[in-house]
């Protein structure tokens, strides 16, 4: 069910050696919308036939409103609440539109919208977090790096892609192949990215870093996958 996709559990990530700790808002088909919206700080309500949802904040009030078809799954514009992110002071709204998965944040304190994902993971100090998103079908997840201002820092396709042929004949063109996907996102006590890499084969795993380097935000060393 697309409702059930998109409702939403507040918890602690489980922490590992050297890592720090930190509150993620991401989709749980355990929980219902309905307990989230009781949980909000604010006041959140559906009107016109469940059609649009109201989400308040300190200085007003958003509207989200869904698109038809309203019962298909797959098609359609279609919001949901998912919670309260403590670490960036904003609400998680979640977003289908067709076979795309994501969400927007609304900031509590000034009512500011900008693009998220289905899953948020603040870094432990607040100066960056993690946005999560999926086309239905993917293999694999489509990533977003934002800065506490909101300057996006990096994103694109959560892994590694090669190009392959589907036979060697002159008429074959070319088409990418997922290589190796990143998973397990955590932050650092630094506020320092980091993921493991799988190799599409599942046989080599390793840790790899988000760097800045020459200005510009990149993976740092990928695994050599064997194809």
């Amino acid at each position: 069910m697309r409702l059930a996709f998109f409702l939403v559990l507040l918890a602690l990530m489980s922490p590992l050696p050297g890592l720090v700790a930190a509150q993620s808002l991401r989709c749980d088909p355990d929980r219902d919308e309905a307990q989230s919206m009781r949980e909000a700080p604010r006041r959140v309500v559906r009107i016109n036939g469940q059609h649009t949802l109201v989400v308040n904040y300190r200085g007003g009030a958003k509207r989200f409103v869904d698109a038809p078809p309203y019962h298909e799954e797959l098609s359609g514009l279609h919001w949901y609440y998912c919670g309260f992110v403590p670490g960036l002071k904003a609400h998680l709204i979640g977003m289908s539109k067709d076979a795309l998965f994501s969400g927007k944040l609304l900031f509590d304190e000034s009512g500011r919208l900008m693009d998220a994902g289905h899953s948020v993971y603040p870094s432990p100090h607040g100066t960056q977090f993690l946005a999560i998103e999926q086309e239905d079908g993917m293999d694999g997840e489509l990533w977003a790096v934002y800065n506490a201002a909101g300057k996006k820092l990096w994103s694109g396709y959560a892994g590694t892609l090669r190009m392959e042929k589907l036979n060697a004949g002159p008429g074959s063109k070319p088409y990418e192949a997922v290589e190796s996907t990143y998973e397990s996102p955590h932050w650092t006590a630094q506020d320092q990215l980091q993921a493991t890499q799988v190799c599409g084969s599942g046989l080599n795993k390793g840790t790899i870093n988000l760097e800045a380097k020459g200005g510009r935000w990149q993976w740092g060393r990928s695994l050599q996958c064997v194809h």
